[in-house]
């Protein structure tokens, strides 16, 4: 998920906890599933997250309904396409 907010540490876990409702609507999440990085040199999120699905299907559903989506007035989110054949053929 592309173009979230970039917010300082002490907004983190907002952040986090706001994205991960959402995204847990569209499908279950797996464990340890959604990591948001963040730049201690620069006291900001990265304004990007990565969320791990427990199927493609949720996965999928994510992208459709949430790419080009107003996550607010200043950010239109961007979701890529979803790579679940190469997880699933890398941990098979």
């Amino acid at each position: 998920v592309d173009n979230l907010p970039k917010v300082p540490k002490d907004k983190y876990d907002k952040l986090l906890n706001f994205v991960k409702k959402i995204y847990a609507q569209l499908g279950e999440i797996m464990e340890n599933g959604l990591v948001m990085p963040f730049d201690e040199s620069a006291n900001s999120t990265l304004g990007f997250a990565f969320i791990n699905f427990t199927s493609p299907e949720a996965a999928e559903k994510a992208v459709q309904a949430t790419n080009n989506w107003n996550f607010d007035k200043a950010h239109t989110l961007k979701v890529g396409a979803t790579c679940w054949h190469i997880i699933r053929t890398v941990c098979a």
